[in-house]
C-alpha cells in the first residue's frame, strides 16, 4: 500500500493561496468585460465562452423590440477584453419581429447566432475587411424552396432554374451596400428562409436587418474577415 504523506502546513497554505488567486482572477475577468455586452449575451443564452469556441473576435448584436432594434458592435482587443466599437445605432428588423420560428415568407428575422458572410455593393466598392461581390444585372439570390439553388447567389447565364429569386440590383436603395448573414447555409433547408442580409434601409423588412447608409458604410469599414465576425439577432 503506497504511503500517503500528509501535506505540510506550508503546502496547504500555498494551495489555498493559489486557489484564491485563481478565483480572484476569474472574477476579475468577468467584472472587466462590459456589463452591457454581458447582459446582451445572457439574453441570447450565450456567454464569452461560446464566442471563444468559434474564434469570434468581432460581434454585432441586434437587440429587437417589435420591428425595430438597437444595434451594437463589439471587438475583442489583444488583452481579451471586449470593447464597444462606438457604432451603436438604431435599425429595423422583419415586419413581424425576430423569431426562432421564422420561415420563408414569414416576415420574421431569424433569431440566433450566425457568422458574417460576404459584403456586397452596387456602385462603388466600399472600404471593408470582408470579401465582397459586385451586384450586377445578372446577380440573383434564389428564394424558391424547390430550386437546387435555394438560398444561394447565382450569376444568371441562360435560363433560370427557379420560379422565384431576388434580382438584387432591382433593390437598389436597399442593396447599394450590405453584407450576407450566413443563415440557413450549412445545411440549406428548403423553406427555412433565404436572403438574410444586413443592408441599407429605413423601415421594417421582410426578414433582414436595415440601418442607415452612413452606418452601413461604417460597419463595413470596421468588419474584418480575419477577426471571424458573428452576429446575434434576438
Amino acid at each position: 500500500v503506497p504511503v500517503t504523506e500528509e501535506p505540510t502546513t506550508e503546502q496547504t497554505t500555498e494551495s489555498t493561496e493559489d486557489a484564491s488567486e485563481t478565483d480572484a482572477s476569474s472574477e476579475e475577468d468577468n467584472v472587466s468585460q462590459p456589463e452591457e455586452l454581458t447582459a446582451l449575451l445572457a439574453e441570447s443564452g450565450r456567454d464569452y465562452t461560446s464566442l471563444e469556441s468559434v474564434g469570434c473576435n468581432q460581434l454585432i448584436i441586434v437587440d429587437s423590440e417589435a420591428n425595430k432594434a438597437s444595434i451594437y458592435m463589439y471587438e475583442k482587443d489583444d488583452t481579451g477584453l471586449w470593447v464597444n466599437s462606438g457604432l451603436d445605432t438604431q435599425g429595423f428588423v422583419g415586419a413581424n419581429g425576430v423569431s426562432s420560428e421564422s420561415y420563408e415568407g414569414s416576415g420574421m428575422t431569424p433569431a440566433g447566432f450566425f457568422s458574417v458572410g460576404e459584403a456586397f455593393y452596387i456602385e462603388d466598392e466600399p472600404k471593408t475587411g470582408l470579401s465582397s461581390f459586385h451586384v450586377t444585372e445578372n446577380t440573383y439570390w434564389v428564394d424558391d424552396p424547390d430550386s437546387p439553388y435555394y438560398n444561394q447567389k447565382v450569376e444568371l447565364e441562360g435560363d433560370p432554374e427557379w420560379d422565384s429569386a431576388e434580382h438584387m440590383i432591382s433593390y437598389y436603395d436597399a442593396y447599394i451596400y450590405g453584407f450576407v448573414i450566413n443563415f440557413n447555409m450549412d445545411p440549406i433547408v428548403p423553406g427555412k428562409g433565404s436572403a438574410i442580409f444586413f443592408h441599407v434601409g429605413y423601415n421594417s423588412t421582410a426578414g433582414c436587418i436595415a440601418v442607415s447608409q452612413d452606418m452601413m458604410l461604417q460597419y463595413l469599414a470596421k468588419l474584418d474577415a480575419s477577426k471571424n465576425p458573428y452576429i446575434i439577432m434576438q
